[in-house]
């Protein structure tokens, strides 16, 4: 079973255009996978904010948590 996580942009208000290095991770993601017949059950991509990924060695599970970005109030 293959899974897909990352490509998020993890810093706010850092969008450089349509095709930043996360969203050119997730394209070469696409890329890899599809030239060699492969597709993965999960994608779990983009957006903001940044991710922990959770692996169960034993029983070969991966769980992902997204956790988003969000502007401190107060702060200059």
């Amino acid at each position: 079973m293959i899974k897909v996580f990352g490509g998020g942009n993890m810093f706010l208000g850092r969008n450089r255009g349509s095709m930043g290095v996360a969203q050119r991770n997730i394209e070469a993601a696409r890329c890899l996978l599809g030239g060699r017949g492969l597709t993965a059950s999960v994608w779990h991509v983009g957006g903001q904010g940044y991710r922990n990924v959770i692996f169960d060695i034993a029983r070969g599970e991966v769980w992902v948590r997204h956790v988003g970005l969000r502007r401190a109030s107060g702060w200059a």
